[in-house]
């Protein structure tokens, strides 16, 4: 709509007389909107639209048989298509280095595959490691489509590597707004509250940008589709009545197996979505090119993983959902759903009457009254705040008024920012109509950037933000909290200090141990005998791994849940350690809490200054071992140690690990640049590389 109203727009200036075209009225092409849209049912109408939908787990398998029994399944050309793939490759470094070469390949593929009877362009793709979304309209339509978007949300270790999540693809479709997402959700049977989060961190962490810089989430469009290998599966049922009720036909009784069935009727994840009726063969598991199910060692359950579901709404309805049988190069079978979709069309001549008439009526408005709102509330008190534990709070605004009300939060005197880095703003600016009330949401969220200050209470959890309104007053909100020391976030050598969990220690001696970096690594050689060799919380994480994790499956490949990453860093955070005693938690939760911990030490465990003398010496051994001896004397141990503790690990075949992906996934932690040096970096993956080759050398060698 927003650039249907600028051509509108247009045509009004011409009609009226550019001398009238003043500043103030640019400033309402951004104000208009809002005013439009309440009114589009005056000038809008609805018409149906054809969209195709796909979806196909390809198991890491290049394109070589036709698309077009999927893709072109239908009669009737598609308006518009939107096609997501997983496992485009199944590389075990693909989940760290974000190239592939399989993108050019498939999207060939598919283009190949569009059906014939109209010409398609490519509208948008993104890919995020082994996902990707390929939006594709019909050339007639393209015209009508804009504010094009996407975004992508890794859910994989330290919530950002892609091997699972989401991408996304926004667009408005003439006044629709449509959004697909693309997502690959945690894999195995008991996995469920794993997958159940990864939905809701797509969900939370998704948001695609608008013209004005702002944020908008996947629930704010007309119609939302999600698509993908949701790894669902059937349980509770033995392999052999599996099977027996797919080749009866019995679905409706094997759906009372199906977990996301189960998860959408207990409220856990969906919430509000539909689906159509599964009245095709599940999906996984077969025998690649066969139709044959999974006979390899783990004999797989078949299971419904790959779906289509839309958020409830009036203007998208299903007409099809099927698999497809007939493609038989991947362990998964594509899937498709077309629907007939209600897009909102502008009638152009109504629009400018309908833009004509609210711009006099906001001409009388200004004239006659200022903005005025209040606010529910002036301070936000957000309590104790933890390491990586989001705090949220509200701010509801009310114009009470009888003009538009235009805010915006602007920094105070002399600073960049309006507010704290820890901080963050849901909606920094924006209009509110007369009688209409706004929640501005609030979040704070300590993470390794800003631990570090908080530690040392160079910061702390307070701000005071201006909220200006344009013609009007400034609002005074004040940010008030306490921040909780973490063991994340703290140095390795105020770690060594530390005979008491951090908890326990007092806040003045916390303060100046953590703050006495240059004092502390002059007095090591003399106060040796008083400082720990290795931070007891990084002792404790390795130990627990050594003891009850070493045989564990995907080790370092699989991430953790966020209630037992809460329940390890408090325990870390507040008792001694205890032999015999494991952390809480699963053992990829304790896995990703010591990836955590290493990616939020202040300083890496090798230190920034012998960050560009390491990638130089990464085929030299001999130089190395020398360089890293020459680091302060805690780092050196701490370092041998993960090195000592990574060798063990490949030993122990179950966990699928081996040194080159260990250096692969620890290198970026150990070894790692500083803000300054990673804005002059400019090899970026060849200096990934050499890190990597780096670490490599070292678990290659005895130390």
């Amino acid at each position: 709509m927003h650039d249907v109203g600028r051509s509108a727009f247009s045509n009004f200036e011409g009609s009226t007389g550019k001398n009238e075209l003043t500043s103030h009225l640019l400033e309402r092409d951004k104000l208009m909107p809002l005013y439009m849209a309440k009114r589009q049912d005056d000038y809008t109408s609805t018409a149906p639209f054809n969209v195709f939908v796909g979806t196909w787990n390809v198991n890491g398998q290049l394109p070589t048989e036709p698309l077009d029994a999927w893709v072109s399944s239908e009669a009737t050309p598609p308006d518009v298509y939107a096609i997501g793939f997983q496992e485009l490759d199944l590389s075990k470094e693909a989940f760290v280095f974000t190239e592939s070469s399989r993108e050019e390949e498939w999207m060939r593929a598919v283009k190949q595959a569009l059906h014939p009877g109209a010409s398609y362009k490519l509208v948008k793709h993104i890919r995020l490691v082994g996902m990707m979304l390929l939006v594709f309209a019909q050339d007639r339509h393209l015209q009508d489509i804009t504010a094009v978007a996407s975004h992508h949300v890794g859910t994989g270790l330290l919530g950002k590597m892609g091997n699972k999540g989401g991408v996304g693809i926004r667009i408005m479709l003439h006044n629709s707004s449509l959004c697909f997402i693309n997502s690959h959700l945690a894999a195995h049977l008991e996995e469920i509250q794993r997958r159940n989060q990864d939905y809701e961190d797509i969900c939370s962490r998704m948001k695609f940008p608008d013209p004005e810089g702002q944020s908008i989430s996947v629930f704010s469009n007309d119609v939302l589709i999600w698509l993908g290998d949701l790894n669902y599966r059937i349980d509770k049922l033995p392999l052999e009545t599996v099977k027996e009720r797919i080749e009866k036909g019995q679905y409706e009784k094997l759906k009372e197996h199906d977990q996301l069935t189960n998860q959408r009727r207990e409220g856990n994840v969906y919430p509000d979505f539909e689906e159509g009726d599964l009245t095709f063969r599940p999906t996984y598991k077969y025998n690649p090119g066969t139709d044959e199910w999974d006979t390899s060692e783990k004999c797989r359950c078949p299971a419904w993983c790959d779906r289509i579901l839309w958020k409830e709404s009036a203007k998208a309805k299903l007409l099809k959902y099927q698999a497809h049988l007939s493609l038989k190069i991947s362990d998964h079978k594509p899937v498709s759903a077309v629907f007939k979709i209600n897009v909102k069309v502008i009638n152009r001549e109504l629009y400018r009457k309908v833009y004509e008439e609210e711009i006099r009526r906001l001409d009388r408005m200004e004239n006659e009254w200022l903005p005025t709102m209040v606010l529910n509330q002036h301070s936000l008190e957000f309590g104790t705040v933890k390491f990586q534990q989001a705090v949220q709070r509200t701010v509801e605004i009310l114009n009470t008024g009888q003009t538009p009300c235009h805010f915006e939060f602007i920094g105070k005197l002399g600073e960049k920012a309006f507010c704290k880095p820890w901080l963050t703003v849901g909606k920094p600016k924006g209009y509110v109509l007369p009688g209409d009330k706004l929640v501005i949401e609030f979040e704070v969220y300590v993470n390794k950037n800003t631990a570090p200050s908080l530690n040392k209470e160079e910061d702390k959890i307070e701000d005071i933000l201006i909220l200006h309104l344009v013609g009007g007053k400034d609002f005074f909100i004040t940010v008030n909290g306490k921040y909780s020391p973490s063991c994340f976030g703290t140095s390795i050598e105020a770690l060594c200090w530390m005979k008491k969990p951090i908890e326990q220690m007092d806040r003045k001696e916390l303060t100046r141990l953590i703050k006495s970096r240059d004092w502390q690594v002059n007095n090591e050689k003399h106060h040796s005998s008083q400082m720990l060799n290795v931070p007891k919380e990084l002792w404790r994480l390795l130990d627990h791994l050594y003891q009850y994790a070493r045989h564990q499956p995907d080790l370092f490949q699989q991430p953790g849940l966020h209630e037992e990453l809460k329940m390890i860093q408090e325990n870390l955070d507040s008792q001694l350690p205890t032999v015999g005693t494991p952390l809480p938690g699963s053992n990829h939760s304790v896995a990703e809490a010591l990836l955590i911990f290493l990616e939020a030490l202040p300083e890496p465990v090798i230190p920034f200054e012998y960050y560009n003398m390491c990638l130089q010496l990464y085929n030299n051994y001999d130089q190395g071992q020398e360089l890293i001896h020459k680091m302060p004397p805690h780092h050196v141990n701490v370092f041998n140690y993960i090195i000592s503790f990574l060798q063990e690990l490949p030993k122990y075949e179950e966990n699928g690990l081996n040194l080159h992906l260990l250096a692969t996934i620890f290198s970026g932690l150990l070894l790692r640049p500083s803000s300054v040096q990673r804005k002059q970096n400019t090899e970026g993956r060849m200096d990934r590389m050499k890190a990597t080759s780096f670490i490599e050398m070292f678990l290659k060698k005895k130390l």
